[in-house]
Order: C-alpha cells, then sequence, then structure tokens
C-alpha cells in the first residue's frame, strides 16, 4: 500500500510558481497528473475552489489539465473536532464575539480543517498519509492553529513540497534547474 499525500493550494502554487524553472517542467505535470489520477496524489474539491479563487493572478489551477478532487461533504459530520484546534483563545477574550464567529466560520469555510479531516479518515481506514504544505508551525495569531502544529498534535505527517519533490518523488523525477 502506498503512502496517500494529501496537497494544500499554498503547495499547489508553490509548485507551479518555483519549480516551473525546471527542465522539462512538462514533465513534473506529468508526474502529478499521474499521482492525482492513481490516487497516491490527492487534491480535495475545498483546495480546488481555493485555487479557482486566484485564477488570474497565478497559473496554479491551470498547471492541471482537468484536475481530478476528492469530494469533502461527508466530512461535515466530523466538523465539531475542529474546537479542539483552537490557538490559545486568552489572546481572544476582549475580542467582540461576532469577530470571533466570523474567524470560525472563515476557518470552517477554507481549506484547512478538511485538508486534517480527510488525513484522518484516511488514517482510520489504515492508510499511511502524509500532508503537503508551505504553512509553517509559528503561531500567526489567527484563531486557529496552524495546518502543522495541528497535524503534530493529531499524528499527521505534514511536509513542505519540497520535500515532496525531493524525498518522495526524487526517484521518479530528474530535477535540473534552467539556467538564466
Amino acid at each position: 500500500m502506498s503512502k496517500k499525500i494529501v496537497i494544500d493550494s499554498n503547495s499547489i502554487i508553490s509548485l507551479v510558481n518555483y519549480y516551473s524553472r525546471i527542465n522539462d517542467s512538462h514533465k513534473l505535470k506529468e508526474l502529478f497528473q499521474k499521482k492525482i489520477k492513481s490516487g497516491d496524489l490527492i487534491v480535495l474539491d475545498k483546495v480546488k475552489k481555493e485555487l479557482e479563487s486566484f485564477k488570474g493572478k497565478n497559473s496554479a489551477i491551470d498547471f492541471f489539465d482537468d484536475i481530478s478532487t476528492k469530494n469533502t461533504d461527508f466530512l461535515l459530520t466530523k466538523i465539531t473536532k475542529t474546537e479542539e484546534w483552537h490557538s490559545d483563545t486568552e489572546k481572544f477574550i476582549h475580542d467582540e464575539p461576532n469577530t470571533i464567529e466570523q474567524r470560525r466560520r472563515e476557518f470552517l469555510e477554507s481549506a484547512d480543517p478538511f485538508l486534517i479531516l480527510y488525513c484522518l479518515h484516511l488514517k482510520e481506514k489504515g492508510e499511511e498519509v502524509m500532508l503537503i504544505t508551505e504553512e509553517s508551525f509559528k503561531d500567526d495569531g489567527k484563531l486557529y492553529k496552524k495546518i502543522p502544529l495541528i497535524c503534530k498534535e493529531e499524528g499527521i505527517e505534514c511536509k513542505k513540497i519540497v520535500d515532496l519533490l525531493f524525498n518522495e518523488y526524487n526517484k521518479e523525477i530528474k530535477i535540473g534547474v534552467i539556467e538564466n
């Protein structure tokens, strides 16, 4: 059984923005499309929606011809688990309740909780799973913890796109940088 890799929108954007300068970038694109088609690389519907919201600002959504996604509607029944992922709520004690509720709603409408819940779903099925995101462990003062911190708490392996390219897919791609 191969490791299932779930990828965040910021990692796809980084892949396109930083690694499109790689020689034979079409081979990289083909590899990612092959991994998505096989089910080894998972793009959630919420991630695709985030990418589509950036259309025109970058070409991340255009990197894939026809991006196949996994539906996350079934995870809505598990959304209460996200209450465990709050940052230190003492920082928000003086905020208006409407402000806190708005931050909560924004988080729940983003791909972030669904990325983690999908990884937990895969783990429950006995799958080995890794979440790819460009987020850091550093607390950014938001209501919810960052993805890597939540992954650490939940026992989910969490890496960056560079780790995926050079440690997971290194045998399948040969990387060379285009000289200017």
